[in-house]
């Protein structure tokens, strides 16, 4: 069973930064995740989600910078290759999207790294269907 829950930096942050590195193909210090929230400008709307299924198996935020133009916000996911094509992105995604249409958002943005699997890229590949 897979639980959705809010991310808590003094305990999750180790492992996603082990998922970051996962996904960026290079190791990611944990110190720099720590950071990342440490020094967030004033301003700054966040939700920022994990997954546990024995244990942090993926990760979501969604964030708004003041410095982003009106209605944008940031959305992350990424999940362990030995967890994904199970829902789990697809779970977080739609948490975090909720979060930042609830806080404004009019437009979604997000980097897809270039990886060898197609699955992350597909997986990103958003329909409008309005």
């Amino acid at each position: 069973m897979t639980l959705i829950r809010a991310y808590a930096a003094g305990t999750d942050a180790e492992a996603v930064a082990g998922l970051v590195g996962e996904i960026w193909q290079r190791p990611v210090p944990t110190q720099d995740i720590l950071e990342q929230d440490r020094t967030a400008p004033a301003g700054r709307i966040a939700a920022y989600l994990v997954a546990e299924a024995g244990g942090v198996v993926a990760y979501g935020n969604a964030i708004r910078e003041p410095a982003n133009p009106d209605g944008l916000f940031q959305v992350d996911v990424v999940v362990t290759a030995a967890h994904r094509r199970h829902g789990i992105g697809s779970q977080l995604l739609a948490g975090v999207e909720r979060f930042a249409v609830e806080h404004g958002a009019t437009r979604l943005g997000g980097v897809v790294p270039g990886v060898a699997e197609d699955a992350g890229t597909a997986f990103a590949t958003v329909t409008d269907t309005r």
